[in-house]
């Protein structure tokens, strides 16, 4: 799997409708949201949390280097002489500063110590970045970017699927998000569009097969499902059921930097939801959202796997594996004794005997334990098999078998290659002597009718002459050599 850069451009070519995710694609969401409130939800972005692991490298930095300004930190962490106090230091220390004219670079430096003190609890305690409001009740999705609100109706948006990897870790795994376009008005009131990115931050650790797709396309199908109108589960009342109905979101900060690093709630503005609202009637009456052309989204929810697996097999729309499929049974006795153990589970009776071996078989047979007309014509079509230990042989055997006859069939296509290279050199040295020959047609460009017909024709022909049309016609005339 090609591993890309986050800077890089690691979008899809191709470009969806926000609102034209299939509706039988499951749902999923995995702590991708930090927050949600009456009517809406807000998404965590990925861009900031990708970067907390720059953000401890950059407090730890600060620290240290508040640490290690010597004209600071000399006065609390140095010696002192014998029977001198620490304040008592302190004040001799600060009177050397003053008397030699040193007070200046001394209040410099305690200046930049606490300014990098200031720094590092900013990198620890700052809040969490702003998310992507997703609001049920208008219909819009929106954020503040660089003190601008970005806003875009849901069924009016562009979405892409994003895959990069986090320069900022050791671990150069694949990350899989969801890439949405908002738009905005410059100062000429010309509509502009900014792409932000949904954290799916280590969904590639994630089981696609058992989530029933790609996660971050069944995050897509989530958030649609919401943004049309859909209640959360525990929302339903007991004992009622609603077709628009998705799984509770799981809210909270899952990775160990987001617990670390940011312990503050991000800020909204409360007057954001109103902001969102004026922008997006403005940009109605301006222009119009813009338009772009869209890609049907696949009816395979594992459509993606083309892209980041395609040394893999795709799985089918509901997860399975068409090479994982069991055979199709055909033999009569084991169709037979599907259907007689279909018929004892019934009774509440187990099938014991699959797994014993011919003596067991004819064993149990033969014993005194009361035993129904099933279980008898089980154990019989059982002996027919030869028992468990006669099926073991049998399928190891078949197992061998198939394996040595891929080794021929290729140890054959090698022969007939190499074969078939002798032959050529061999034909390329009698052209040669041919033409010294003073024959000047080539039986290279011939088809196997006219070289069949050229060997009956004549009989004046020199040996290695008639060598050499015999050769290109072991080789399928012109024909066959292209």
């Amino acid at each position: 799997m090609k591993e890309l850069n986050w800077f890089e451009k690691a979008d899809f070519e191709s470009i969806y409708k926000a609102n034209k995710i299939p509706k039988q694609f499951n749902y999923h969401v995995d702590y991708w949201l930090i927050g949600k409130g009456n009517g809406y939800v807000d998404a965590k972005k990925i861009g900031p949390i990708m970067f907390l692991i720059l953000y401890i490298v950059l407090s730890w930095a600060c620290l240290f280097l508040a640490y290690k300004m010597e004209d600071y930190t000399y006065l609390l962490t140095s010696n002192t002489f014998t029977g001198q106090s620490r304040l008592d230091f302190i004040q001799s220390r600060l009177t050397y500063y003053f008397e030699n004219g040193s007070y200046n670079r001394f209040i410099f430096g305690l200046f930049l110590s606490v300014l990098f003190f200031l720094l590092s609890l900013h990198f620890t305690f700052s809040p969490y970045p702003r998310p992507v409001r997703f609001n049920q009740k208008n219909g819009l999705v929106y954020t503040k970017f660089m003190g601008k609100v970005w806003v875009a109706d849901w069924n009016k948006t562009k979405v892409t699927l994003w895959r990069g990897t986090n320069p900022f870790t050791f671990i150069y795994s694949t990350h899989r998000a969801l890439a949405v376009c908002l738009y905005s008005l410059d100062k000429n009131n010309h509509v502009i569009e900014h792409v932000v990115l949904l954290s799916g931050i280590n969904n590639n650790r994630l089981d696609d097969i058992k989530l029933g797709g790609d996660p971050c396309v069944l995050y897509w199908n989530w958030l649609n499902q919401y943004m049309q109108g859909a209640k959360f589960e525990s929302h339903v009342a007991k004992g009622k059921s609603s077709k628009k109905t998705i799984p509770d979101p799981k809210i909270g900060r899952l990775w160990i930097l987001e617990k670390l690093l940011r312990f503050r709630g991000y800020r909204f503005s409360k007057s954001i939801d109103q902001k969102a609202i004026e922008l997006d009637a403005k940009i109605r009456s301006v222009g119009r959202y813009p338009k772009f052309t869209v890609s049907e989204v696949p009816n395979n929810p594992f459509f993606t796997w083309q892209y980041l697996y395609p040394e893999r097999e795709m799985p089918n729309p509901d997860g399975t594996l068409a090479s994982e499929q069991p055979r199709e049974i055909t033999d009569p006795v084991q169709l037979k004794i599907i259907e007689i153990s279909d018929q004892l589970a019934e009774k509440g009776i187990e099938n014991i005997y699959q797994h014993f071996r011919l003596y067991e078989l004819e064993a149990a047979l033969v014993s005194n334990k009361v035993k129904s007309n099933e279980e008898i014509a089980l154990i019989k079509l059982y002996i027919e098999e030869g028992g468990y230990q006669y099926k073991e042989t049998e399928e190891a055997s078949l197992h061998a078998l198939q394996n040595s006859d891929e080794d021929t069939i290729n140890q054959q296509a090698i022969l007939e290659k190499l074969k078939q290279q002798a032959t050529m050199d061999r034909a390329k040295e009698l052209e040669a002597i041919v033409k010294k020959q003073g024959i000047t047609k080539s039986y290279r460009d011939y088809t196997l009718a006219s070289l069949k017909k050229a060997i009956a024709a004549d009989t004046s022909k020199s040996p290695e002459e008639l060598e050499l049309i015999k050769l290109y016609i072991e080789l399928g005339g012109y024909e066959g050599q292209r």
